[in-house]
This record gives C-alpha cells, structure tokens and sequence, in this order.
C-alpha cells in the first residue's frame, strides 16, 4: 500500500492486511525511514520459497534507509532486522536496547552488526523530527513514535492497548496529528480485554480454591506485567513464583529500570528453576551470566523448594527464537 501526500511518501510494506510482520516506510525525497522490520507470525508455516521471498523484501526495504525505529521488541516488529545492512542505524527505547542483547546471550543475536541507538525523548534524522512516547503493552519498553516532517505530524501507535498496568500511557500521545498508523488487532470485536488486575484476582481465586496443588502457568519471560501480576497473586496467597533463567534475567535487567518489578536478588519468594540441558548449555555459553543468576537466586536455603513443596506457581515460557542453539 503506497501514498503520497504532501511530498511524503507512505509506503504500508506488510502489516495492513494480516496481525504482525509490521513495516511501514515513510519517505521525502531526501530521507527513508522505516518503522518495525517484523518477522510474520506464519513465517515458519510458510513454504520455502515464501520465506525467501520474505527475506529478499526485508534487504530491499532495509537497503539505503537511513534509519530504522523499532517499537518494541517482538518479533513480530523486529525479527528481520538481520536483514539490513551493516551499520544501518536503528532507534529503540533503552528498554529495548537492553532486552536486544539478551538474543545474543540465549539465541541469534539479530542486532550485533547494527548501530543500536537508544532514544530518551526526541532525535532528528535528517528530515524528519521524531519523539518517542511510552505506550502499555506486554513488551517492556514498548513506544509509539511521532514523526514531524515537511510541517506534517504522523503518529505511529505501535502495538498499544488500554487494558495492561499503564494503559492510561494513551492518554498523553499527541492529538489533532495529521496522520496516524494504528495497531488494531482488536478494533470492532466489541470484547471487554480483562485487565491485569482481573488476572490477579483470577490467579488468586485459583489459588486459594487449591491450597494443596501446585500451578504451571504459560507466561512469556518478557511479558512483564504478567509475571508481576502472578507474583502480586502469589505474595496474597504465600506462595513461590518459580522462573527460569531466562526470565529471571529478563526481570533482573527490569528491575533496573523500575525498582518494583522483582528480581531474584532482592525477592525471596521468586525462585528459579534449572532444567539440565539447559543450564548445561547456559553455563558453557555465558558461564558469568548463569553464575550470577544461580548465586543470588540460591544465596538462603528457603528460596530452594523441595520435593513436598506445593506452595509455588511455575511460570512456563515459550523458547526464544534460536534459544541456546
């Protein structure tokens, strides 16, 4: 999908017409910018020829754009950044930027021939005037993007909703914009979105329904709000919340940021878990890492459950992309 309007050039390259894969460019005649470089959610189901087709599009779309502004990390926003070209400079949130090393600690890092710039506020690529706003969603560090150019405003929502922890964050983007890309994965459902705190008293009804049982709950390790959702759920009801690695260094990089999320270092109730083949492949790849987590996360003898225990709720994650392979 392409437009031109007012010497700006709009170009949808995919997004519009299915949920993730997002990249939109915008363009003067003097400045590319692309918005997201997503990996479509269906990429492994397609057939091969398909996927490649994919990836030739992502190095033609990454080629020559002088900037690239990624609204969060998901894959679905950011998995094709392998794509572009050495040293393209690429614009996050510092949140983002964080959480982009870790694929190199646990899987393919897709970002290491990039030049990572964190944006605190607002940054001018050559035409175009860009500020980034904090939006909720369940990827920490998540943005929107305002882009100010040829005396125009266009507003890029990224992946936003209203109903997680910091939904009120919509209320301050800016209004009256001349032109606005917005996600819109649940527009005209017509479906009340249960809201965090919905969730906590859900996890906490379970869990006092059944004192004697331990719970596995699927969770991905960089949905934070919803591992401090279960953790909230899980002090009510004096119970452990049990992670694994990954999480817990997802949490601990957080936790950095905002001290109220919890870490394995300063919360004796969040414990970690060690499956064997993969502590065995974590410690002979980032041996400093593993340590760090198994030290604090084992420093007193009650953050270790035993096998009677029943007190916990194991949060369940689905592997990275290219996890410890």
């Amino acid at each position: 999908m392409e437009s031109n309007q007012n010497n700006i050039k709009f170009i949808i390259h995919r997004g519009s017409h299915q949920i993730g894969g997002n990249c939109v460019e915008l363009a003067t005649q003097n400045t590319r910018i692309l918005i997201d470089c997503g990996l479509p959610l269906d990429f492994e189901e397609q057939p091969k020829d398909t996927q490649e087709k994919i990836l030739e599009d992502a190095k033609e779309w990454t080629r020559n754009c002088d900037a690239i502004f990624l609204s969060h990390y998901h894959a679905d926003h950011y998995g094709l950044l392998n794509e572009a070209p050495k040293g393209t400079k690429v614009y996050v949130t510092k949140e983002t930027a964080e959480l982009m090393k870790i694929s190199g600690v646990f899987g393919e890092d897709l970002t290491k021939h990039l030049d990572i710039h964190p944006i605190e506020n607002t940054v001018t690529v050559k035409d175009f005037r860009v500020t980034k706003y904090d939006v909720d969603h369940s990827a920490f560090g998540a943005c929107a993007f305002l882009f100010e150019v040829c005396g125009k405003t266009i507003l890029y929502s990224g992946d936003i909703r209203l109903h997680g922890k910091k939904g009120i964050l919509y209320q301050y983007l800016p209004q009256n914009v001349d032109y606005l890309f917005l996600e819109g994965t649940n527009l005209g459902r017509g479906v009340r979105q249960k809201t965090e705190k919905d969730m906590e008293n859900e996890f906490v009804q379970q869990f006092n329904s059944n004192p004697n049982s331990s719970f596995l709950v699927w969770c991905s390790g960089q949905n934070i709000d919803r591992i401090v959702t279960l953790f909230k759920a899980c002090i009510d009801t004096k119970r452990n919340l049990c992670v694994d690695t990954y999480t817990a260094y997802v949490l601990e990089l957080a936790h950095q940021f905002h001290d109220k999320i919890p870490s394995v270092k300063d919360h004796s109730n969040l414990l970690v878990y060690y499956p064997s083949r993969f502590s065995t492949k974590m410690r002979n790849k980032r041996p400093d890492i593993h340590k760090y987590i198994v030290e604090n996360s084992k420093k007193n003898p009650e953050r270790r459950p035993t096998k009677q225990s029943v007190e916990i709720c194991v949060c369940v994650s689905p592997q990275p992309a290219g996890f410890l392979q």
